[in-house]
């Protein structure tokens, strides 16, 4: 016992001792490394150890003794280059040791050079020996070994734990050309029941920042499976070697993350089978190749996503990325068809197989000169344009959209397939066309789905006018041209919503003649354009248009000086014009309104206007249109205005004449109200001036009309009158009326018939109107109608009036029977006044006063009065050869028995006279008659009083007597003075005076017994040469004796 005690004593001195020297150093026992060294070899590890030095101390950490060796080199049979570490410690297993062998149990590798690789196949290979050794791939073989149960017959089959501390490690990608390398990089590796499990830290310098990386794992040797939960923080993605797939696709992010990341990676086929990661996103920038710009700038975001294999789906759970200035992007959804290869693959040897993606984007707070680098160009190309280039100032409060993608990873592209979503935006200016004033404060929301993006403002201005809702549309995403349909509405002043049309390039109101300075009113239109998306857009691709529907129109000097107010008007503006209908007012004067104003004219009018009204007494003396004489009652006229190229013009009127009553006292015809009546003017116009009017038209019952009228440079005058037709009643006739160049009127007219009844009742009446202004009259009219079956044929005359008086005149005409006519007027000195005919009998019949009479000759010569007005003929009729046949008037006269004979020849073939002789006053319708002698074989009568033509009365009376006295005294010469101075029986004869209706007059007859020498004189003067009574007085005769005046008593 006393030597037990003893030993154990020494013992404990010897460990005290040990443990007091190992404290202050590891013991250095190089001496024991070729001992180590053969021990490994006759072990059967199967390689070849060397070993430059070896110590004995204590683990810092574990406090464990343990066996370094330094500068060890693991090499293969061949000499291969195995493994090179700087420094191990060990320990070995007991039941090794027994039997002699050196099995190591556990092993810490420190500051050993890790280098990995990445092949372009996408293998990794793990080797431990510096940069400059050639050493081989110990990866699979060193887990295989690890991860199996314990077998003492392998190297490694002892092995419960493997440390490395301090390691180096350094990567190469040769898929992608770089090369990473850090230090300082602590792992671990223990074995388990299925396999091996560790942990993994880094703690330093990588890339730009300092980031910790920790990291536990686990492998599965039965399925080759390693288990990975990753940790980093503050860790640059592009500084993490790209030995994960999953980690490669961080390299988009170009800022600091932290975070986790669970993964399930397949070694021997080198992918993953379902990942998960959750990250915190520092400042930087996220790259994408769908972004315009390849990256975007935030400030900070977040980014939760799952990867599923067997789904091979990625779900992004959502990414949130703070951009800055109030601005948050918010992505999530899912992408299909990501397989294990496309992860792992480099970007520029993806598969060409296409994946399909489903995001939802939610942007909050992003002003639209933010867009632009956050909007992908494969997101609608068109509407992307279009917005970057008209969209500015405001906010977009939020966009949020549903978006289906067609992603092509080895193209770098992507296709929309389907979007759908809203936004709420505030404070924007849209610009719709180029050149028209944009839309500003524009305030609402827009909406995306099946193609279409639909912004829907609620409020907004345009140049003063309000916008209250509207679209724009952009349709056809995703095809290859997209479209962008505008509707915009607005409302306000009438001047500013012409203004905005009449801007470049549209210049609608120029085009509608229309100054919007002169306008005035109130609007509620909307704007309409449809257009393609392209880079080059041309205005003839722009289809544009306008619907307003315009209040209180004002439109000053719109036409021939004329205003129009009180406009209620409904527009349609389009690509091809501008169509405009309602109605208003024209110098107080109702109207309504059609107008039409074409935008691409060839050859055609460049505006045309249809104005319909009905001008009643007032309204026509408003414009200046009185004709009261002639027309009275409401007309309705349309008038169609067309505007052509240099300021050239058109109206066309049309006039409804049925309400109205028209007359034309000229040509005796009337038309009365409700009888059917239209008319038609043409008038040309140059400047609003009126150049002529080229076809006149009027129509009625008795009525038919055409004239074409030229007017003066100024417009002011009408300077000739072209009559191609004119029917009015019984006249039918066409000519020439022209200006003379010295005042007044030259008419050259041909007519078919002419009724002159009233003409020629006004003319022997005077009651016509005298008209101041000069007309000269050459005619050729072929029937002059006078009454029923009245009428003279072949009329030729030329006639001159001045101050209102017509001053001369020549008529020559023909009679129905062929005889001639001729009527002389002289010269404004003489005012003579001629007529004479070849047919007496015809004439009278003609003119109406006896149907009675047949044959004969007729002279009128007498004096017209050179006053104005009232006309008063003086003249004398000479007429001879003519018979009075069947006159129920004369018979009446004639009844007495005396006149037996007489009376049968009047009822036979008429009673025969050679002369008439008379004078005569025509003055206001009314003839005065003096001394008027009708003389023949059979009978001679005279005539003195009047006859009113006006009334149809007359007052006449005379003396008739039988002329077969004139015979006798023919034969008996010698017994003239007992005829004159009275005989034993005398000549029988009578006195009748007539008076009442010109038709059926009263008559009264008181027969004679003698004639009185006054009577015989006047009436046998024509034949025995006896001198008319003024010329007796005037004879110087010796004074009666008493016994020839007793005898003559």
């Amino acid at each position: 016992m006393r030597w037990l005690g003893s030993f154990a004593a020494i013992l404990i001195l010897v460990v005290g001792f040990a443990l007091w020297r190992l404290m202050d150093g590891p013991i250095t026992l190089d001496w024991l490394a070729p001992y180590l060294e053969a021990a490994f070899e006759r072990s059967g590890v199967g390689f070849k150890v060397t070993i430059a030095g070896v110590q004995l101390g204590l683990d810092p950490t574990t406090h464990h003794l343990d066996l370094r060796a330094h500068d060890v080199r693991m090499a293969l049979p061949d000499g291969a280059l195995l493994a090179r570490f700087p420094e191990i410690s060990t320990t070995f297993g007991i039941g090794a040791l027994m039997q002699g062998q050196l099995v190591p149990a556990q092993l810490i590798i420190e500051r050993p050079v890790v280098h990995l690789a990445r092949e372009r196949s996408g293998a990794i290979t793990a080797r431990l020996a510096g940069p400059d050794d050639t050493a081989t791939d110990l990866g699979p073989k060193v887990l295989e070994q690890l991860a199996g149960g314990r077998h003492s017959d392998e190297p490694l089959g002892e092995l419960q734990r493997l440390a490395i501390r301090g390691a180096s490690v350094i990567v190469d990608d040769e898929q992608s050309g770089q090369t990473w390398r850090t230090d300082r990089v602590d792992m671990a590796v223990e074995r388990s029941g299925k396999g091996i499990r560790g942990d993994f830290a880094l703690a330093g310098p990588a890339g730009p920042n300092k980031p910790e990386l920790h990291a536990q794992y686990r492998y599965f040797a039965d399925r080759h499976v390693l288990d990975l939960e990753l940790a980093i923080d503050g860790i640059e993605p592009n500084a993490i070697p790209p030995l994960i797939p999953e980690l490669l696709q961080l390299q988009h992010l170009r800022l600091p993350v932290s975070g986790t990341l669970h993964t399930r990676i397949e070694l021997d086929q080198a992918r993953a089978q379902g990942s998960r990661l959750d990250l915190t996103l520092g400042k930087g920038q996220v790259q994408s190749e769908l972004l315009p710009q390849g990256v975007v700038d935030i400030e900070k975001g977040e980014l939760h996503a799952t990867y599923a294999p067997e789904r091979s789906e990625v779900q992004l759970e959502s990414l949130t990325l703070d951009l800055g200035g109030d601005t948050v992007l918010v992505l999530d959804g899912s992408i299909g068809g990501v397989t294990p290869e496309l992860i792992a693959a480099a970007r520029d040897a993806r598969p060409g197989d296409h994946v399909k993606g489903k995001l939802n984007a939610n942007l909050k707070r992003v002003p639209p000169d933010r867009l632009a680098p956050l909007w992908p160009y494969a997101l609608s190309p068109g509407a992307r344009r279009w917005v970057l280039a008209n969209v500015r100032d405001g906010v977009i409060d939020e966009a949020s959209a549903q978006l289906s993608l067609d992603i092509d990873p080895a193209g770098h592209t992507a296709d929309l397939l389907d979007a759908q979503g809203t936004l709420r935006y505030r404070g924007l200016t849209v610009t719709y066309i180029d050149g028209l004033p944009p839309a500003r404060q524009v305030d609402g929301i827009a909406k995306f789905a099946d193609g279409h993006l639909v912004f829907l403002p609620s409020s907004g201005v345009v140049k003063g006018l309000k916008t209250t809702g509207g679209t724009l549309d952009i349709s056809e995403i995703g095809s290859p041209l997209e479209w962008l349909t505008i509707d915009l509405p607005v409302n306000g002043s009438l001047q500013e919503a012409l203004e905005l049309i009449d801007s470049k390039p549209l210049y609608y109101a120029r085009a509608a003649n229309l100054d919007p300075a002169r306008v005035g009113g109130h609007t509620d239109a909307v704007l309409h354009f449809r257009f393609p998306l392209l880079a080059a857009l041309k205005l003839d691709q722009i289809e544009y248009g306008a619907k307003a529907t315009m209040t209180g129109v004002s439109i000053a000097k719109i036409a021939m000086d004329r205003n129009l107010t009180d406009g209620a008007i409904a527009l349609e503006l389009a690509r091809a014009g501008a169509h405009a209908q309602g109605t208003a007012r024209v110098d107080g004067i109702p109207i309504k309104l059609d107008a039409t104003v074409p935008f691409r004219v060839r050859g055609g009018p460049r505006a045309i206007y249809r104005i319909g009204m009905t001008l009643d007494v007032e309204a026509r003396r408003r414009l200046g249109l009185d004709f009261d004489a002639r027309l009275t009652g409401p007309v309705g006229v349309d008038v169609t205005y067309s505007r052509f190229e240099a300021a050239r013009a058109q109206a066309v009127a049309n006039l409804d004449l049925r309400a109205a009553s028209l007359a034309i006292d000229e040509a005796g015809w009337k038309k009365a109200p409700d009888m059917p009546g239209a008319a038609k003017l043409v008038i040309e116009l140059d400047h609003d001036r009126i150049t002529q009017l080229s076809d006149v038209e009027v129509k009625s019952a008795g009525l038919d009309g055409r004239l074409a009228v030229a007017v003066s440079e100024d417009g002011k005058q009408v300077e000739r009158v072209d009559i191609r037709r004119m029917i009015a009643g019984d006249n039918d006739f066409s000519g020439t009326v022209t200006r003379h160049p010295g005042g007044g009127w030259h008419a050259d007219i041909h007519a078919v018939r002419i009724d002159g009844r009233k003409l020629i009742k006004e003319a022997a009446s005077g009651s016509g109107p005298a008209s101041p202004i000069p007309l000269a009259v050459t005619a050729r009219i072929d029937r002059l109608i006078l009454g029923p079956r009245q009428e003279i044929g072949q009329i030729t005359g030329e006639l001159l009036r001045r101050g209102g008086i017509w001053q001369s005149a020549r008529l020559d005409g023909r009679l129905p029977n062929g005889h001639k006519l001729a009527l002389r007027l002289g010269d404004a000195a003489s005012r003579q006044f001629d007529f004479e005919t070849d047919d007496l009998g015809a004439t009278l019949k003609l003119l109406g006063v006896a149907d009675n009479v047949v044959g004969g000759r007729l002279a009128i010569n007498g004096q017209l009065s050179s006053s104005p007005g009232a006309q008063t003929m003086q003249g004398h009729i000479e007429g001879a050869n003519y018979s009075v046949a069947r006159a129920p008037v004369m018979a009446r006269v004639l009844a007495l028995p005396s006149f037996t004979g007489i009376l049968s020849m009047l009822s036979g073939d008429g009673l025969p006279f050679g002369t008439l002789r008379g004078d005569f006053t025509l003055s206001s319708g009314r003839v005065t008659i003096k001394n008027l002698l009708a003389f023949g074989e059979a009978l001679g009568i005279t005539a003195s009083g009047w006859v009113d033509t006006e009334r149809n009365r007359l007052e006449l009376a005379g003396t008739v007597a039988p002329a077969y006295a004139l015979n006798s005294l023919l034969g008996n010469i010698p017994l003239l003075g007992q005829l004159l101075v009275g005989g034993s029986q005398g000549m029988f004869a009578a006195n009748y005076h007539l008076s009442g209706s010109t038709d059926d007059p009263d008559v009264s007859v008181n027969p004679l017994s003698v004639l009185t020498p006054g009577i015989l004189r006047q009436l046998f003067a024509p034949v025995v040469g006896f001198p008319a009574p003024q010329a007796e007085q005037q004879a110087v005769t010796p004074p009666a004796q008493p016994a020839d005046a007793a005898a003559a008593r």
